[in-house]
């Protein structure tokens, strides 16, 4: 059901993947994100890498429209602040 308007051209389809590590009892933290349009077309992708053990967020990656990525990459202290 697409709510109240006609026609497909504002659908987006969304594939999510979720990181997770379960000898630690860490789940549900979505690592990765696809949207493309009813064609196919990728309209967002998003990627992230968590830390086992802790599940601290270590690295994020946008991807932009001509397949490069900017990637941020983060570091935690011994208190797991971020640094």
């Amino acid at each position: 059901m697409d709510g109240t308007d006609v026609g497909t051209q504002d659908d987006v389809i969304a594939e999510i993947g979720y990181f997770h590590d379960e000898a630690n009892y860490i789940v549900g933290k979505a690592d990765k994100i696809i949207v493309t349009d009813i064609g196919g077309t990728v309209l967002r992708h998003r990627e992230a890498l968590f830390e086992n053990g802790t599940g601290n967020l270590t690295q994020v990656s946008i991807y932009l429209a001509d397949g490069s990525a900017a990637t941020s990459n983060i570091a935690y202290d011994q208190y797991s602040n971020i640094q």
